[in-house]
């Protein structure tokens, strides 16, 4: 019952469409229509945009740390896979569903189930639809700076794999905000 009352309110929001028969099922909607999705959200949301920041910041540099402390070599070969996974990702959908394995393999290895339900609760109250094609020219920052992350973490350096994430968000975060110009709407604090 919870499940198909989800399904409802991403359908009525657009997220997602929804078809009966035997070929029937749910659906993401087309990027045009997440893009229009996201566009109403963040004008009435973006002011949550630096708090969501603050969060992730906060939880994830100190995941990345505890990651570099209690890592196993099983954890390091998921973490990597994670990051192969990204550099392969040919649309917005892979890159962005490599990238919450990558955070998600990085909370896993810290062993701190509250901090990883944190990290991703802040994740998943926002996201951008956005076609990261149009950034390319930084898509490599990011996994360059993924890199440097799981480097820190291999080496077992905490605060090297705090300060990595550090960066790494701040470059999400600039990123964020160039898609938000990109859709015609000011980054929130500009």
């Amino acid at each position: 019952m919870t499940v198909r009352l989800a399904l409802k309110v991403l359908e009525s929001s657009g997220y997602i469409v929804t078809t009966r028969g035997a070929r029937g099922g749910s659906r993401v909607a087309d990027p045009e229509s997440l893009v229009e999705c996201w566009k109403i959200w963040m004008q009435k949301h973006a002011e949550d945009l630096d708090d969501i920041f603050e969060l992730r910041l906060t939880v994830e540099t100190r995941l990345a740390e505890l990651a570099a402390q209690r890592r196993t070599e099983q954890d390091l070969a998921n973490i990597a896979a994670a990051i192969a996974r990204e550099r392969s990702a040919q649309d917005w959908s892979a890159i962005f569903r490599s990238d919450v394995d990558i955070h998600k393999s990085i909370a896993q290895a810290a062993r701190s189930p509250r901090l990883e339900r944190a990290m991703l609760e802040a994740r998943a109250e926002f996201f951008v639809p956005v076609n990261l094609a149009r950034f390319e020219t930084r898509q490599h920052q990011v996994h360059d700076s993924h890199r440097a992350i799981l480097e820190a973490i291999y080496t077992q350096d905490g605060p090297k794999a705090a300060g990595e994430m550090r960066e790494h968000l701040l470059l999400t975060k600039d990123l964020t905000d160039r898609a938000l110009e990109a859709a015609g709407l000011k980054p929130h604090g500009k």
